[in-house]
């Protein structure tokens, strides 16, 4: 997979996934390969019908997945269901040997959040979440900011804006500035160095803070 959203059966979940719906399809390019992943298939397939069925009535089907989005198919194109559960170490290892980068949704992060990191960072598997909590972020940072840098993975919190509504949709469209090289990765793992280009995507996403039309 290009991205596996955790824990898209949930409220925010359901969003993040169906602003990647909206968006799977960039010009020139081949359709991005979704992943989707929680403690529950049934749950998640719900989740899934609900949002290629929610991207379908807010965008052209052009727009969202070159006409191939069926609302009533609980299984679109390209979007594979993973089992996984933050208690389980070994569900989240699985899914991340499956995917370039992973958006966890499963909070609060300070109780379910770590494994995920944890299992990320030795997959060197890039990181993204929505969290807001400073004692989760500066304690992931000091736990496993060395061991990131060793294995290639960037890890990336509190990709969201104030408001709820506008906080699903950056998460959205800061995941797919990723999987159009702004956040150069593949650099960062052939030597140009994580902290500089760490330093560069805090640039790139602060601009995305700023209140724009």
């Amino acid at each position: 997979m290009d991205i596996v959203v955790l824990g898209a059966s949930g409220f925010t979940g359901k969003y993040v996934l169906r602003e990647l719906l909206k968006f799977r399809n960039v010009t020139g390019r081949e359709p991005r390969k979704i992943g989707i992943a929680g403690r529950s298939k049934k749950k998640l397939a719900a989740a899934l019908t609900w949002a290629a069925a929610a991207a379908s009535s807010s965008s052209s089907s052009s727009a969202v997945a070159g006409g191939g989005n069926d609302p009533d198919n609980a299984s679109p194109p390209s979007v594979v269901i993973y089992e996984a559960d933050v208690n389980d170490m070994a569900s989240l290892r699985a899914v991340c040997r499956k995917t370039r980068v992973l958006v966890s949704c499963v909070g609060p992060y300070r109780k379910y959040g770590q494994p995920v990191v944890e299992a990320c960072v030795e997959a060197g598997v890039d990181y993204l979440d929505i969290t807001g909590e400073p004692e989760f972020m500066e304690r992931m940072e000091v736990l496993y900011h060395e061991k990131a840098k060793q294995s290639g993975a960037i890890f990336l919190s509190f990709v969201r804006r104030r408001r709820a509504s506008s906080s699903l949709k950056l998460a959205a469209l800061v995941v797919f500035s990723w999987l159009n090289g702004a956040m150069a990765s593949s650099n960062a793992k052939s030597g140009l160095g994580s902290d500089i280009v760490s330093e560069v995507w805090k640039r790139k996403v602060s601009l995305l803070y700023e209140e724009s039309p």
